[in-house]
């Protein structure tokens, strides 16, 4: 896993949302404080001055949830990629092994492997 400052991208994603949670807990409860009329219009201004704070925290919050799921995203993209360059490794490396361990034992694509089989085949008969 990436490490961000010290923690995991995945534990980062978490911490953000549940920022997000309490900043959505926040807006509600001071809109709700807004709406009613038992407080005081110098409360009000304070009240819709904190729920702007707020929400501006909530669009960083939720910016910073889209940038670490990108990087997240990217992570993942160079596993499977560095896993598909190690089975392409593999794959190449067992081929050409295949084939000199064929050519050894004459099964191998050289012609004068063939005339050789063929030449023991006739002398069976």
């Amino acid at each position: 896993m990436d490490k961000v400052f010290g923690c995991t991208v995945l534990d980062e994603i978490k911490a953000t949302e549940e920022a997000i949670k309490a900043c959505f807990a926040k807006v509600d409860e001071l809109e709700e404080k807004i709406k009613r009329n038992e407080i005081t219009e110098e409360y009000k201004k304070i009240a819709k001055q904190e729920l702007m704070e707020v929400k501006k925290l909530l669009a960083t919050n939720t910016k910073q949830l889209k940038e670490m799921h990108k990087h997240g995203g990217r992570s993942y993209g160079i596993a499977a990629a560095i896993i598909f360059l190690g089975f392409l490794i593999y794959g190449v490396y067992a081929m050409y092994h295949l084939k000199m361990d064929s050519m050894m034992f004459g099964f191998g694509d050289d012609s004068t492997n063939f005339h050789a089989l063929e030449e023991q085949i006739v002398d069976l008969n």
